[in-house]
């Protein structure tokens, strides 16, 4: 386990090398600490994280390092945003880090909305389409995080995020997303959550 958990932080440094250098001591904080949750189990930290993966962390992740992991992304929360191009070329880091800002609360989740898509709109081969699909439904996170266009969409700013996300749907001739930001923009998916939370099915 000790030559696979030295290999899996040889791949994050490889990451940050290829990645910006805004903040090196940020980043490889932030890497170092991301390795850390992955190592603190029975499992390799590869087998740990495609568990956490699967299910996301609110499922088959939560842990102390995690943990303090948001805490830390909470308070340094605009600097990773700005810096989300050293994150996004590493699966690893880019969900966890997108994980944890759901811990952080609505204005960060929207924040990094704002962020990704203009990366995207800018360049599509900056931001994949895991990503993209966080940004609309950063799963694994808590309930109102997992759901905040929804719950949200008739709040200032945040129609222009889900009109951005349908647009490159549209453009990407993805009809799932398509049709759900419709749901969302038109009120249903919050009335389905609504009347879900009022039944106890939520």
């Amino acid at each position: 386990m000790k030559t696979s958990a030295k290999a899996y932080m040889l791949m994050f440094c490889i990451s940050l090398c290829t990645g910006s250098f805004a903040d090196w001591s940020l980043q490889t904080n932030m890497y170092a600490r991301i390795n850390s949750i992955y190592e603190s189990s029975f499992w390799t930290p590869e087998l740990h994280f495609q568990a956490v993966r699967g299910g996301g962390f609110a499922n088959d992740g939560m842990s102390d390092q995690f943990l303090a992991f948001c805490v830390f992304v909470s308070n340094r929360c605009d600097e990773i945003i700005a810096e989300w191009p050293a994150y996004e070329t590493n699966e690893v880091a880019r969900f966890t880090v997108q994980s944890a800002i759901g811990y952080t609360g609505f204005s960060n989740l929207t924040n990094l909305a704002e962020r990704v898509l203009s990366l995207y709109e800018n360049d599509s081969d900056s931001i994949s389409e895991s990503t993209l699909e966080m940004v609309k439904f950063p799963y694994g996170t808590p309930f109102a995080a997992e759901n905040y266009l929804a719950f949200n969409y008739d709040v200032p700013g945040v129609s222009n995020i889900i009109n951005r996300i349908r647009s490159i749907a549209e453009a990407n001739s993805n009809t799932n997303v398509v049709s759900s930001c419709d749901r969302i923009l038109s009120g249903e998916s919050r009335q389905w959550l609504q009347l879900m939370m009022e039944a106890g099915a939520l």
